[in-house]
């Protein structure tokens, strides 16, 4: 998932005015990777045996759409309160 949520029209441009002082080159549509919830961002890998699977510990789908399925998994653990384990800099 993309860090964060996604924001509002408003919050958005607050954020701009914040950060370059006036909304001259505000854009009218967003545009880019982070316009919605990209499902890329779950840790979905291929496994050796030839299926998919979320994270390490996830069921691994074979056949179709199991790809789709695997994020689906994911999906539900970050709905059921699963959060990434942040790394700390030292």
């Amino acid at each position: 998932m993309p860090k964060g949520k996604p924001r509002t029209l408003a919050q958005r441009k607050a954020r701009h005015k914040k950060k370059y002082g006036s909304l001259n080159n505000f854009p009218k549509v967003r545009k880019g990777k982070n316009r919605k919830w990209e499902e890329t961002n779950m840790p979905v890998h291929r496994t050796k045996s030839g299926g998919y699977q979320w994270g390490s510990h996830g069921k691994i789908y074979y056949g179709k759409n199991a790809k789709k399925k695997a994020t689906a998994q994911g999906r539900a653990a970050y709905a059921s309160g699963y959060k990434r384990k942040r790394k700390k800099w030292k």
